[in-house]
């Protein structure tokens, strides 16, 4: 056996520990983890490859050499297949279509490189041997064939992969999940390290020996190592679990002996929520009827604001025309007046003129006795010519014509007195008459100047009643806005008043409900006591 062999093989037995070890913990866990699965199925194909590795440090001629050259080639594929499942696994990110088509192709290289004899796997008329010194005296002889253009595929997508876990890392650290991202980071950088290495070796550009199962088992400590690290964080969690689970126990000794008591309050929370929603129904019954009154009382508060509108617009009619009728009235008044005037200036024209009359009338009775006198004088005359005799006869004739004179005169004295007695009673009539008429005059006049201050009354008593009924508008208008701001407000109410409705009416089922449940409740604290000891067991065996 080559001593490079027994490195390999402590390598083989760790990858194998490591593999039995998280598959024994994914059996044995009650929640599965996934990635343990796929890790322990990954260190199987680590463990294979490296049993592979020491058959192939132990080979002496090349046709065993291109065996054993097969079969890591395959086990490869399977590395490849088993770790992009597991990287997915790990991650919970990752995207499934191409971890199966990793795998589906992995699988199919693998068979190619086993059974594959066409020369795209293996060139078997290209041998080659590589023949390694080592320090201490020590070599070994690599046989070997020159890969085919598939198995050069498979290394390729071998690489694909791993640059498909550096992105998930990425992810990871993105996600500020740096601790998970971090075991992804090293596991690239020990494959690169390695493939490098190998792709030097096989090419011949140094010699040395084969890294990659070195590498690979970095990658398995180092992700042993984090998943270990999981696993001692699940303990901890159960130690809280446990003294948590104590607590629950002891809250549930606890919460069996409260139970009842909380069921009573609860029932009396249930009394009193049924009455606070009677209550309530009531109550929003009580605010649609005083929302119904508001708006009917708006709707009379407007007609009467419209009636206080048209009986203010009338009543401003109104005064416009009593005032304009007492306006025609003073123009009459004053009319009145001047006829007043006239009539008492016409009165006193008329007793002028029967003073005037009365003086006629003296002037007549001093002519009527010139007249009688100028008679009597004529008839003396008369009487002295008769005694003269023949010899005065020119003086006879002027005394018959100063009696005949004297006799017209009278005459016509006693019609101008007839006249003047007619006129005086004409007079006397008229007078009489515009006496009356002036005393009637000046009764119209007293009688009218009391209209006219009642008309002034009236007219006073118009205009404050037309302030008034313009106040009354006034306010009924501002009484229009305030029922419109309460009737807003009662429909604001009305809209609470139905929220809180179906508010009670929700938490009354709630509370029923919550009722119910602390029955529940009761049973299940009973329970809880009962399987305390049972959970505690059941947690131990998961742990384990």
């Amino acid at each position: 056996m080559h001593v490079l062999s027994a490195p390999v093989a402590v390598i083989a037995g760790i990858t194998l520990y490591v593999a039995l070890h998280h598959l024994f913990l994914y059996i044995r866990r009650s929640v599965k983890k996934p990635e343990d699965l796929s890790f322990a199925v990954l260190c199987l194909s680590l463990f294979l490859y490296d049993i592979f590795c020491i058959g192939a440090y132990n080979n002496h001629s090349l046709e065993t050499g291109l065996f054993w050259q097969r079969c890591q080639v395959a086990t490869l594929s399977l590395i490849g297949a088993t770790f992009a499942w597991f990287i997915v696994d790990y991650t919970g990110g990752g995207n499934k279509r191409l971890r199966n088509f990793f795998a589906i192709y992995f699988i199919l290289a693998a068979l190619l490189a086993l059974f594959d004899n066409t020369g795209l796997s293996w060139q078997t008329d290209k041998p080659a041997v590589k023949h390694i010194p080592l320090p201490l005296g020590l070599d070994i002889t690599y046989f070997e064939v020159t890969p085919g253009i598939m198995t050069t595929l498979v290394s390729l997508m071998g690489i694909a992969v791993f640059i498909y876990a550096f992105r998930l890392g990425i992810r990871l650290y993105r996600r500020n999940e740096k601790g998970k991202a971090r075991p992804l980071f090293w596991s690239v950088a020990f494959f690169f390290v390695g493939l490098c290495n190998d792709a030097a070796v096989q090419s011949g550009l140094y010699k040395s020996i084969y890294l990659i199962e070195y590498t690979y088992l970095g990658i398995v400590v180092m992700m042993a190592y984090f998943l270990s690290k999981e696993i001692i964080r699940s303990a901890e969690m159960k130690e809280a679990v446990q003294k948590a689970y104590d607590q629950l126990v002891e809250t549930s000794y606890r919460l069996s002996g409260s139970s009842q008591e909380v069921h009573s309050v609860t029932n009396t929370i249930d009394q009193a929520m049924t009455e606070m929603f009677t209550e309530t129904q009531r109550q929003n019954e009580h605010i649609r009827n005083s929302h119904r009154t508001i708006s009917d009382l708006l709707a009379n508060i407007h007609a009467i604001s419209r009636e206080a509108q048209q009986g203010a617009s009338i009543t401003q009619n109104t005064a416009r025309r009593i005032t304009d009728s007492i306006r025609s009235l003073k123009e009459s008044f004053d009319r009145m007046k001047t006829a007043e005037q006239s009539l008492a200036d016409m009165h006193a024209m008329i007793e002028a003129f029967s003073g005037h009359s009365k003086k006629v009338d003296a002037i007549l009775g001093l002519i009527d006795d010139i007249a009688s006198r100028i008679n009597v004088l004529s008839l003396n005359v008369a009487i002295e010519a008769s005694k003269a005799g023949g010899r005065d006869g020119g003086f006879m004739i002027v005394a018959n014509e100063i009696r005949q004179l004297a006799k017209n005169t009278r005459a016509h004295t006693d019609e101008i007195a007839e006249l003047i007695t007619g006129f005086q009673d004409d007079i006397v009539r008229v007078r009489t008459a515009m006496r009356e008429g002036l005393g009637q005059f000046q009764e119209l006049g007293q009688t009218t100047e009391r209209s006219r201050s009642g008309l002034n009354d009236i007219l006073k008593l118009t205009e404050e009643e037309e302030q008034r009924l313009q106040r009354i508008s006034t306010r009924i208008l501002d009484l229009r806005a305030y029922s419109q701001q309460v009737e807003t407000e009662m429909g604001t109410v009305a809209h609470v008043s139905e929220q809180n409705l179906k508010t009670a009416e929700r938490v009354n089922t709630g509370t029923k409900a919550m009722s119910a449940s602390m029955q529940e409740l009761s049973v299940l604290a009973d329970a809880l006591r009962e399987s305390a000891t049972a959970g505690i067991g059941g947690m131990a065996a998961e742990s384990a």
